[in-house]
């Protein structure tokens, strides 16, 4: 039988230390380690906290680990797994399934635990490790050696240490700035500036210490700064520091971080409306108000519209270098790619070149397509943004929907009577409480926001038409009979009344459990618009008080009901008023009703436009895949790309467009002509996606690839799957073959045991190629690992005397 063994390589040595306090001590720095996740509510809680206590350019510096927490998707977790798996052990913070809990969570200077969201806990903690003495001294250095960074530290103890002192050289990026990441990410916590996030330790175990005391010890180690989708800038540094991995006390921590500033100014109107395949210029100011010349590049992000493919941003000069007090100008172009209506908010830092700048200089502008004839308003509901602009991923409403938060200025630049339909997306308890019951949620959102009920009257008198979604909204506006200073109650009364002709349903209350069966009318009114739908009413007691409105309609009035909820399961949820002009249409209902029939619900948000709009329903395209659900591409061959075909089916065979394409494990990629083209126009009834497979190591892989389109099913998915097989030339012998057993020999050998005798050992990485050979002769043997192997996956094959081989998995750890 042959035995596979996997060899892990783990120091774990025990002891405890005390240190003589009579010898020469310097002050110690504090280390602020915190585990968060972009998934986790409180999370956000801790974030302007620690901006109060964190000063990377004094004594107070931070290590933020992004851990795998529900839904575990957290981008920045996943660019680092094991690292930030090593470091959550370490604390004894990782379940089995590798999940941490309690979050967020601070290690103050390795022993001192406290919430981060409960500002006094935190400041108590840094407190008390404020003005304490360590015999260590820490000194880092960073520079620029080619492609790579090099890191130089410099150690010197005033006594000997404990012999489980490690120097810990940590990589962080000093803010990442994700402003899409609520649309792509589920159960986003909202937050999009991350600072002093983990990116890699140097090694993850750390750097064993044998230090004499009183002189001085260097260690350099370097890397490649990362800088892709999720590290938008080269904002890396490094943050060292010495600790016990027994006691978990950090000793001493330091950094090289540098803080310069920059002005930036936008020299042009923050507004602009650009038209199909053409482009808009802004000029920026950017000042250096340092004592030195700083080299200078602007940092585009992009914000505020979950599609953000059609456009291409530019910068000239990319970078400059500008003397102290001086300034310099750039121009951005924005150029729109597509005949998609898109709107675009523009966010420009200011960076220096060879210097992190702690809080760069900001400035922003938009861009309006001018092919927009729709527009969502979304009230800081981001995952309601995102959902109804996927609701609307029909070929036609894609083209001329666009999404724009609700902001005066945006309302000013962009007046609401330009559009064709305004949708307002007014969603939870959270958003449209009643403020201090002197206002009404359809009056305003917050103190600061503005009358849009005023909007949509103006959008309503000026014949354009209005789809509002206000669950609870209704009621609360009818109910609340406090006087309204502002006016706002009796103009949003006055409108619900007068013009849609709705009134309260005065005979059930909020709190009965029957609410389902309180509306006035049985039956769907035919329609070729809504006839068709079909849907399930989520019937919980706390559902209907929570999200549904009392209402009837006034006698004589123009309104009546399209969609309704009632008694029955089967029958399509909500109440929808309108006029008879085709000026309004209310849902009073929230869409989180609609979770149990997504596609219906999609199909529902577009015939009411369809229906605003005086327009036949369009057909709706849904997409089937004619290969399996979960493709298999079986084994392949480790570090070489294989190649594989998915056929897709539209049906009906109406043109559709693709916007976008994700998956998350890199070893499954899609054909690059294919990513390069979108958005892409499909009008084929079958089409065929090419990728490729490219395994790395000898184990299973899966993965979920999402297809984002127009179609019903706008969401698309399909599973890939596949293991790795060792590369030519070290080929697994059948079982049966062979036994043997083979264990490390402290950390510069292994010892082979066999039944058989041996002849030969030879050690592969993972690419297939011989990193060393090694004579082997008997039935028992120590074989050295080659001293350039470091640590990773290496593939050990043994031969024997008879001409049989056996391939073992070689995990080293350093």
């Amino acid at each position: 039988m042959k035995l596979h063994s996997t060899l892990v390589l783990i120091l774990m040595m025990i002891s405890s230390y005390h240190f003589a306090f009579s010898q020469a001590m310097v002050k110690k720095n504090i280390l602020i380690e915190e585990f968060t996740s972009a998934t986790c509510k409180p999370c956000k809680l801790a974030g302007p906290i620690l901006a109060k206590i964190v000063k990377p350019t004094e004594d107070v510096f931070s290590i933020r680990y992004h851990v795998k927490f529900p839904p575990a998707d957290d981008p920045l977790y996943l660019e680092n797994i094991q690292g930030i798996h090593d470091r959550a052990s370490f604390y004894n913070m990782l379940s089995s399934n590798n999940f941490v809990s309690g979050i967020p969570n601070i290690r103050v200077n390795g022993t001192g635990s406290a919430n981060p969201a409960n500002e006094n806990q935190a400041n108590q903690r840094v407190d008390t490790a404020r003005e304490q003495m360590t015999p260590v001294s820490l000194s880092v250095d960073q520079t620029i050696e080619g492609d790579s960074l090099a890191v130089t530290v410099k150690v010197r103890t005033s006594v000997a240490l404990p012999s489980n002192a490690r120097l810990f050289i940590a990589i962080v990026n000093r803010r990442v700035y994700l402003p899409k990441l609520p649309f792509i990410l589920n159960g986003s916590n909202e937050k999009v500036d991350f600072e002093d996030v983990f990116m890699e330790m140097l090694p993850n175990g750390g750097i064993p210490l044998t230090l004499t005391p009183n002189v001085e010890q260097t260690f350099v180690r370097k890397y490649k700064p990362l800088e892709n989708e999720y590290w938008p800038n080269d904002m890396s540094y490094p943050v060292v520091f010495v600790q016990d991995t027994s006691s978990r006390q950090v000793f001493q921590c330091a950094t090289d971080y540098k803080e310069t500033k920059t002005e930036l100014a936008l020299l042009d109107s923050k507004y602009p409306t650009i038209g199909s395949n053409s482009s808009v210029t802004r000029r920026f100011s950017v000042k250096n108000p340092n004592t030195e010349a700083l080299e200078v590049k602007l940092v585009l992000d992009t914000a505020g519209s979950p599609m953000p493919n059609g456009w291409n941003f530019s910068c000239q000069p990319e970078s400059q270098m500008i003397n102290a007090g001086a300034s310099a100008e750039y121009t951005v172009t924005l150029q729109s790619t597509t005949d998609t209506a898109y709107f675009q908010h523009i966010k420009v830092f200011a960076y220096g070149v060879s210097e992190k700048i702690d809080i760069p200089s900001n400035e922003y502008f938009h861009c309006l397509s001018s092919n927009a004839k729709n527009v969502v308003y979304t009230f800081g509901e981001r995952s309601l943004d995102t959902v109804l602009m996927n609701d609307l991923k029909t070929a036609q409403y894609h083209k001329e929907t666009v999404s724009m938060r609700y902001a005066d200025s945006l309302l000013s630049a962009y007046p609401i009577t330009n559009f064709d339909v305004s949708i307002f997306a007014l969603h939870g308890g959270t958003i449209l409480k009643q403020e201090n019951r002197n206002g009404i949620p359809l009056a305003s959102v917050s103190n600061n926001t503005p009358n849009f009920i005023s909007r949509i009257i103006d959008a309503y008198n000026n014949n354009k038409k209005v789809f509002i979604i206000a669950p609870r909204a209704t009621w609360w506006a009818l109910k609340d009979t406090t006087p309204a200073n502002d006016g706002k109650v009796t103009l949003v009364r006055n409108f619900l009344s007068n013009t849609m002709g709705i009134e309260l349903n005065s005979s059930l209350n909020r709190t009965q459990n029957n609410l389902p069966v309180a509306f006035p009318v049985k039956g769907v009114i035919s329609s070729q618009y809504f006839s068709d739908i079909s849907a399930q009413i989520n019937t919980s007691p706390t559902f209907s008080s929570t999200f549904t409105d009392i209402l009837g309609i006034t006698s004589g009035s123009k309104s009546q009901p399209f969609v309704y909820a009632d008694d029955k399961t089967e029958n399509v949820v909500g109440v929808g008023m309108t006029d008879n002009d085709a000026k309004i249409f209310m849902y009073t209902v929230s869409l989180d009703a609609w979770v149990q029939n997504r596609n219906q619900r999609k199909l529902f948000v577009n015939r009411v436009v369809d229906w605003l709009l005086s327009k036949a329903p369009s057909p709706n395209t849904v997409l089937s895949i004619t290969s399996p659900t979960e493709l298999n591409l079986g084994a392949k061959e480790i570090g070489k790309p294989h190649s594989f075909e998915i056929s897709l089916t539209a049906t009906p065979t109406t043109s559709f467009s693709v916007s976008s394409l994700s998956n998350k494990n890199v070893v499954f990629s899609i054909d690059n002509e294919f990513l390069s083209s979108l958005p892409k126009t499909i009008s084929t009834p079958t089409f065929t996606l090419k990728g490729t497979f490219t395994p790395s190591e000898i184990r299973q892989y899966r993965d979920t690839i999402t297809l984002y389109s127009t179609a019903l099913n706008s969401e698309f998915s399909f599973v890939v799957s596949g293991s790795g097989a060792p590369p030519v030339g070290v080929q697994e012998s059948p079982k049966g073959v062979n036994e043997s057993t083979i264990r490390l020999v402290g950390n510069k050998s292994l010892s082979i045991d066999s039944k058989l005798e041996l002849s030969i050992a030879e050690f592969y990485d993972v690419q297939g190629q011989l990193v060393q050979t090694t004579p082997i002769s008997g039935f028992r043997n120590d074989v050295q690992i080659p001293s350039g192997l470091g640590s990773g996956t290496f593939f050990l094959k043994i031969s024997f005397a008879n001409g049989s081989q056996q391939v073992h998995t070689l995990v080293l750890v350093q």
